[in-house]
């Protein structure tokens, strides 16, 4: 009981610290942004990124001991020992310099390689999506209901690239033609999130990190949702690299997409 209230606390603190975060970004964006390209193209980093890491690290070590981080911007050295967050300061970098709206900071929490809990806030929408390992899912206020494991392909709507189809077992017009409707938000976090709060039931990426999933699959798991990150089915290994992702509502919906995956889009 005392170590469920300790992680009670320990949440709290996290899902206020998130929102001092956002009044961070809100400075910074009045502010001018500086803009530096990883090394792949379309893939950015703003002194923001670094700067809102930085200060949830910092707030993180001055309130525990003996914390340890997987980071995005890698503002502190790595480790996946012990008590471990993992950090995306901002998911949805292209959509913070663009569009100034769907980016998130994404936190899940571990210890010992078992999930705890997670954090995915949407900054500017002002939208929580947070769980509790065992506890279930929220956001905001609102406690998310099961996902309905009766629903099938015809269902869904898709979220993620279209791009990614050319990795599909199934002529993309003809997909469309059986799906709902496709979105696509460009943020990972929120897109997997919005696969646990209904608003869409399949995300697809091409290879995403640790630290773009690392919270919001604490989150899915809550609510009886569905997914693959490389060859892990529903359980986060923190030792898991850059890897082809997938999550759906539904194990109809999920063995519908996984059964049409080409293998070239795993390597």
């Amino acid at each position: 009981e005392d170590r469920g209230v300790f992680m009670n606390e320990k949440l709290n603190f996290k899902k206020e610290l998130v929102k001092e975060a956002k009044q961070f970004i809100l400075s910074k964006m009045d502010e001018d942004i500086t803009i530096d390209t990883k090394s792949r193209r379309n893939d950015f980093v703003t002194n923001v990124d670094k700067g809102v890491e930085q200060f949830l690290i910092d707030a993180i070590q001055a309130k525990y001991e003996n914390q340890n981080f997987v980071t995005e911007e890698a503002m502190i050295e790595s480790s996946k020992e012990g008590d471990v967050w993992v950090i995306d300061p901002i998911d949805g970098t292209t959509n913070f310099i663009y569009y100034q709206q769907n980016f998130a900071i994404s936190i899940g929490y571990y210890e010992k390689g078992e999930a705890v809990f997670g954090v995915v806030y949407d900054v500017m929408a002002d939208e929580m999506y947070w769980a509790l390992k065992g506890h279930g899912a929220y956001l905001n206020d609102r406690k998310l209901s099961k996902l309905d494991q009766e629903e099938t392909i015809e269902d869904a709507i898709f979220s993620g690239s279209l791009g990614f189809l050319r990795y599909f077992k199934e002529d993309p017009i003809e997909f469309n033609q059986k799906i709902i409707a496709h979105r696509s938000i460009g943020s990972a976090a929120i897109e997997i999130c919005q696969v646990a709060s209904g608003r869409a039931h399949i995300y697809l990426a091409r290879r995403l990190n640790l630290w773009d999933v690392g919270a919001a699959l604490i989150i899915l798991n809550e609510v009886g949702g569905h997914w693959r990150y490389g060859d892990s089915l529903n359980v986060l290994n923190l030792d898991t690299n850059r890897n082809f992702f997938l999550a759906a509502s539904s194990k109809h919906i999920f063995n519908y997409m996984n059964e049409r995956i080409q293998e070239e889009a795993i390597q």
